[in-house]
């Protein structure tokens, strides 16, 4: 369980990256894979955008950094048409 959720800022970044790192690594053989490809996406240049908007938001537990996620105000190609 989460403790708090906020706007990721600079010190975050790479916690961050280790985090999609640690995920990437566990999903290729995963029957849930999202299918990314660190480096494509998510890339190092992605998430430091994404703490510069303000779209970066992390989830902490423990003091610690244990989600991540970007939150966009419209769809992205690759989200286009699904139901959420």
């Amino acid at each position: 369980m989460l403790d708090t959720i906020r706007i990721a800022v600079d010190e975050d970044f790479e916690a961050v990256w280790q985090l999609y790192v640690d995920v990437c690594e566990r999903i290729p053989d995963d029957r849930y894979s999202p299918g990314w490809k660190l480096g494509l996406f998510p890339s190092r240049e992605i998430i430091r955008n994404a703490i510069e908007a303000e779209t970066l938001r992390v989830g902490i537990t423990d003091r610690r950094i244990g989600a991540a996620m970007v939150l966009l105000p419209e769809d992205d190609e690759g989200h286009a048409g699904i139901a959420w």
